[in-house]
């Protein structure tokens, strides 16, 4: 999708998964302190906002920086909602 559709590079593909990586690092923070918070609008607040996400990649993926931009926060998002589980 990444390549095809927003028209990255296959090279740039490699930072942006390094992106996705740090926002899965920074997700696992989050998502332990959030979880020591609240633990039930977490888990609901962060799987809404992946759906949010999901709609957004769909309808500006196409945008390479909004891409990119989705990436990091769909690692981010996706580790948030670990540590409560």
């Amino acid at each position: 999708y990444l390549t095809e559709v927003s028209g990255l590079s296959t090279s740039a593909v490699t930072w942006v998964l390094l992106l996705f990586g740090a926002g899965m690092t920074i997700g696992n923070i989050i998502g332990g302190r959030l979880a020591d918070w609240k633990l039930m609008p977490t888990v609901i607040g962060t799987l809404l906002l992946m759906a949010l996400l999901f709609v957004g990649f769909r309808q500006f993926g196409a945008i390479a920086s909004v891409a990119v931009g989705i990436v990091f926060l769909w690692g981010l998002l996706i580790f948030v909602v670990v540590p409560p589980l």
